[in-house]
């Protein structure tokens, strides 16, 4: 069976549409569409008001279509956690094979964090989570630390969800969340304690300065001081942290 015979047609007009929008250095027309693309009148209106409803295509006065900034954003996204993850893996891998305990890296996804690298723990004691994982941001060190570095209004909104009953929050009481992510923003680390075991996170910069990611480590208690984990399994985050960051372009 030939390839073609796989073919969706809908879909392949409505790449056609996406492409002749590309090229385009204005906003076209319906019936400029249609004659372009010597196709269906009302096939190419039900492609358009599909687009435009998922943010692909935006409509001005007439109305007259082009490309929004929906589709160039997931188009770019591949590509960015690509850059990262190949930047990252060999740098978090030294780490892991250092200090002998889980290390992860984790991406803001939809609201969450997305655990994008793994390394698991080499003791007889496993913590953590498979890569694709996503958590909620409020949910552990890792997520902590992209909350406390995103827009002011987008921490707002999530903080003031996680007050609500159906709200998840382990890493502090909703109450504390401000002054938690105040204090992860200034100091770059996050320490969540849970008793049996502790997560420390810190944050990943861009070319632009933008956090782009979070680099943390889950690991048991042992009966070490918060102190002790603080300047020893912190320490050498941070350094790779900071190493990451260098290679996405970042100068402190």
């Amino acid at each position: 069976m030939s390839k073609s015979n796989y073919n969706a047609p809908a879909v392949t007009k409505a790449v056609e549409v996406v492409d002749l929008l590309s090229q385009s250095t204005r906003p076209m027309g319906l019936s400029e569409i249609v004659r372009a693309l010597d196709s269906n009148k009302n096939m190419c209106m039900r492609i358009l008001r599909t687009l435009e409803a998922q943010g692909w295509v935006s409509a001005e006065e007439g109305p007259k279509y082009k490309l929004s900034l929906g589709l160039f954003q997931i188009a770019s996204r591949p590509l960015a956690r690509l850059d990262i993850v190949n930047e990252a893996f060999p740098l978090l891998r030294e780490l892991w094979l250092n200090i002998g305990v889980n290390v992860y890296m984790g991406i803001p996804h939809q609201e969450k964090m997305l655990r994008v690298i793994n390394f698991e723990s080499t003791g007889r004691i496993r913590i953590s989570s498979p890569v694709g994982t996503t958590t909620e941001l409020c949910e552990g060190a890792g997520g902590m630390t992209l909350l406390a570095h995103s827009a002011q209004d987008r921490r707002d909104q999530i903080v003031g969800r996680a007050g609500k009953p159906s709200g998840k929050c382990t890493f502090c009481t909703p109450a504390k969340l401000p002054d938690a992510l105040k204090k992860i923003e200034r100091t770059k680390l996050a320490i969540h304690d849970q008793g049996s075991f502790r997560s420390l996170a810190t944050p990943v910069f861009d070319h632009s300065g933008a956090v782009v990611a979070a680099v943390a480590s889950t690991l048991p208690a042992n009966g070490e001081t918060l102190s002790a984990v603080k300047n020893t399994i912190g320490k050498r985050l941070i350094e790779t942290a900071g190493a990451i960051s260098c290679q996405m372009g970042y100068l402190k």
